[in-house]
């Protein structure tokens, strides 16, 4: 009995210690390309990794249409053979309130809706739906632009100047 109850809690940290299943789809909503990264988890625990923050993704807050046009556009994707989803029977939710509502769109062999996008709507802390795997989108926030110091480019211009004309000078002496 004993080793039954080690052999559990051995498996129960192992597997608490395996990363999230997560992979990157690139999908162009609006003329906008948008590296989405789908992470497996409930709403809680993809949004409580900083790397993966839902509350900034360009959906959230913008209601079920702007979030719809994401999942819409996975959907044309996947139906064209465009990308290949790694689940087919789990739900790619694109959550756009702080209380786990999303579009989703429901892999080709989901239980429910399958291969059609719905608002999917439940308990923050669920990671699967009627059995199958849930994955929220994010997106990777966009480096910073660096700016461009004006007295150093002014500086590079001048410096460009300069060889130019020295450049210039020792054409005409060998001529």
């Amino acid at each position: 009995m004993r080793a039954v109850r080690a052999l559990s809690v051995a498996v129960a940290c192992w597997s608490v210690a395996l990363p999230a299943a997560a992979f990157t789809i690139s999908l162009t909503v609006s003329g906008t390309t948008h590296d989405v990264l789908f992470t497996a988890g409930s709403y809680d625990s993809v949004n409580g990794d900083p790397a993966t923050p839902l509350t900034t993704t360009p959906w959230f807050g913008g209601g079920f249409g702007a979030a719809a046009d994401f999942a819409l556009e996975l959907q044309t994707a996947d139906l064209g053979g465009a990308v290949g989803l790694p689940d087919d029977s789990a739900y790619y939710v694109f959550a756009y309130t702080g209380l786990f509502e999303g579009a989703t769109y429901a892999g080709t062999t989901a239980p429910l809706d399958a291969g059609n996008v719905f608002n999917l709507a439940g308990a923050s802390s669920a990671s699967d739906f009627l059995g199958s795997d849930i994955y929220f989108a994010s997106v990777a926030a966009p480096a910073a632009v660096p700016e461009i110091d004006g007295n150093a480019l002014a500086k590079a211009l001048f410096i460009l100047f300069a060889l130019g004309a020295w450049l210039e000078a020792r054409r005409r002496r060998a001529v």
